[in-house]
This record gives structure tokens, C-alpha cells and sequence, in this order.
């Protein structure tokens, strides 16, 4: 179970393992996944219809010159594209930002 960053709503990112696929996925932001390269290797994953569907307003991300709306996280894929644990500097580094 890889290693993620949960940012909610609201709150404070915390460390979580989720199962691996498409379903766990899914099942931390609340439908249907939109994946934003964030640097090489990290990922935010959000729902993709979080504005269509009026969820409330997440965090300003600059990368894609808007906001996130909804619950995401933060993770790591390896060069085959499977998501895998993130590193103990990710984690630090990602809970400050947003924090």
C-alpha cells in the first residue's frame, strides 16, 4: 500500500497507505481522478469534476494557475507509472506547503 499525502478541505495533510488501483484512488477524492504533475515523479490527484460539481474551494496550486476544489493527495509514480511510496522528504515537504 503506497504512501500518500491527504490534504482535505479545511485541514491539515495527513500520512496515509491506501491500496493500490484505480478504486482506492477514486475513493479519496470522491469520483473520478484528474492527476496533476506537480515536479517530475509527484503527482496531486484530485476530482476531476470537484468545480462541476460545486465542491469547496481546496488550495491555490500555482502549477495549474488554479485551485483545487475537494479533497486530494499527493503521490509518486516510478518510470512504469505505478504509484509508489512517497519519500520521507516528500512528505515533509508537501505537509509544509500545505499546511
Amino acid at each position: 500500500m503506497p504512501r500518500i499525502l491527504f490534504v482535505p478541505v479545511g485541514g491539515s495533510p495527513v500520512e496515509l497507505a491506501i491500496p493500490r488501483g484505480l478504486e482506492a484512488m477514486q475513493q479519496q477524492v470522491g469520483g473520478y481522478i484528474e492527476m496533476v504533475t506537480l515536479e517530475d515523479g509527484i503527482d496531486l490527484v484530485c476530482n476531476e469534476e470537484g468545480k462541476l460539481d460545486g465542491y469547496p474551494i481546496n488550495r491555490r496550486i500555482p502549477e495549474i494557475r488554479d485551485t483545487v476544489r475537494g479533497d486530494f493527495f499527493i503521490s509518486r509514480h516510478d518510470d512504469e507509472g505505478e504509484t509508489v511510496d512517497l519519500t520521507d522528504e516528500d512528505v515533509k515537504k508537501y505537509t509544509k506547503r500545505f499546511s
